[in-house]
């Protein structure tokens, strides 16, 4: 049975010189490049001996239409008569070959074209693609940032944006450590291509390159599957176009030339053959982890009971506990009433929303909701209450200081519109606490006591 082992990818697509070098490592212990995936490479155990691989590019090469995949095979077909047999390929522009005799004629002999070749599989593929999502990427880090910055404190309610963030991150560093890695290793290519030698450096920073890559494909696929935000779809259907490209084009395969979808199919057979059992692993835990993140971080509701009629229309009916009902501090009639209890919650922030509505065709009964945001961080504390207090004004309104010692809290504001007092419309701040209240009518002494009470001791 033939043996074989997997290597993880560390390599640039550029860092050619890393990778003839490597490769000549691995078959002088005894292992012999058999087949090139996006994030593993597979091994074929062989008798150890020296080989000689060579990396090539070809600018014009590739498989989306005829005319690539004619210059891919005639290019392929010029190593084979120089004694070069191919392995295989990434990206549809690097080609790996390799010679097993002692007297060969090298791939490539002239070091200015050589660089020019790769430079324009670069610009053409990896450069032009990495500026695309580093603008992408660095215009959603900015919105987020400036939601901080702004004191939009509803993102601390959502563990959402922690893996948004993250991914953002991921991508931007992925794109810049990339594309100044390259520049640098070009600067230095075509400095000693110009004396007539070939690049003999090293990439320095290949080893931080592809693990971001990864991590930021695996990312983008598990907030698909957790259903997060509709905007990373358009990067998923990008990535796994690319994918289809990487596993493509296996070129001992003969393929009707006619039949279009034959090559779909091939590159999902390719894919599911090689890298997909080894990233699956990963895949599943990061898709569970955002799954937990969607389910944690939302606004959760208890199940309703049943239904009920309220000002004409049919609503779902809750038995849920709340602090403070309307019984507590008014006389009510004997009416039915659905008390529902929204929660969100995060480390940083609990969010509870409260609802007593009357189940009654009537319009003037009186009905009761509250919100109440607990900072379960001290350092976002004077964010949340700054936030809170001047909101209003984005839409010309405002909340007025009011005296806070009848309801017992630290401070006490009512809703001003349009500028007048809305009677019943309260925001409370006591302790680590922001309250926001609409109550049927405004409270006398004795009923703002027990409501300051009530919300501010449970």
């Amino acid at each position: 049975m033939k043996k074989t082992k997997k290597e993880w990818n560390r390599f640039a697509l550029y860092d050619y010189y890393a990778i003839e070098e490597h490769l000549e490592e691995m078959a002088e212990q005894g292992w012999l490049l058999d087949k090139i995936g996006a994030f593993f490479w597979t091994y074929q155990q062989i008798e150890p001996k020296q080989i000689n691989f060579a990396v090539t590019y070809f600018q014009k090469g590739g498989y989306d239409t005829e005319e690539k995949k004619d210059n891919l095979k005639e290019g392929r077909e010029f190593c084979r008569e120089s004694g070069w047999t191919p392995i295989g390929w990434q990206g549809g522009k690097m080609q790996i070959f390799y010679h097993t005799k002692e007297n060969f004629v090298p791939m490539e002999t002239d070091p200015v074209v050589f660089v020019e070749k790769l430079h324009n599989c670069m610009k053409r593929e990896n450069l032009l693609y990495s500026l695309f999502l580093f603008v992408f990427c660095s215009v959603l880090l900015g919105i987020d940032i400036y939601r901080i910055w702004t004191k939009d404190i509803f993102i601390f309610l959502s563990y959402k944006w922690i893996p948004l963030m993250l991914l953002e991150i991921i991508g931007v560093l992925w794109t810049v450590l990339q594309s100044v890695d390259y520049f640098f290793w070009y600067r230095k290519a075509v400095h000693m291509a110009e004396q007539g030698i070939m690049p003999s450096h090293k990439a320095k920073i290949r080893t931080c390159i592809n693990p971001l890559k990864l991590f930021f494909i695996i990312f983008v696929i598990a907030m698909l599957i957790a259903n997060m935000y509709l905007i990373i779809l358009l990067e998923g259907i990008t990535f796994f176009y690319e994918w289809k490209r990487w596993y493509y084009a296996d070129q001992t395969v003969k393929q009707p030339e006619d039949t279009v979808w034959w090559k779909d199919i091939q590159a999902w057979k390719d894919f599911f053959k090689t890298d997909a059992k080894y990233i699956g692993v990963i895949f599943v835990c990061t898709v569970v982890l955002f799954v937990g993140v969607e389910q944690y971080g939302d606004l959760h509701s208890s199940k309703p009971v049943g239904t009920g009629m309220r000002q004409g229309e049919v609503i779902d009916v809750y038995k849920d506990e709340l602090p403070l009902q309307l019984a507590d501090f008014m006389e009510t009639e004997g009416e039915e009433w659905s008390f529902e209890k929204l929660n969100q919650e995060t480390v940083f922030l609990r969010k509870s929303q409260y609802y007593q509505l009357a189940l009654t065709k009537e319009k003037d009964v009186p009905e009761l909701s509250y919100t109440i945001l607990e900072v379960k961080k001290p350092y976002l504390y004077q964010q949340c209450r700054e936030s809170q207090i001047h909101k209003a004004e984005e839409y010309g309104n405002l909340y007025a200081p009011i005296d806070a010692v009848p309801w017992g809290v630290q401070e006490a504001y009512v809703f001003v519109i349009d500028g007048y007092e809305r009677n019943g419309s309260y925001m409370l701040i006591d302790g680590n606490r922001i309250i926001k209240l609409e109550l049927p009518q405004k409270p006398t002494k004795e009923q703002m006591e027990i409501i300051g009470e009530k919300l501010c001791t449970n």
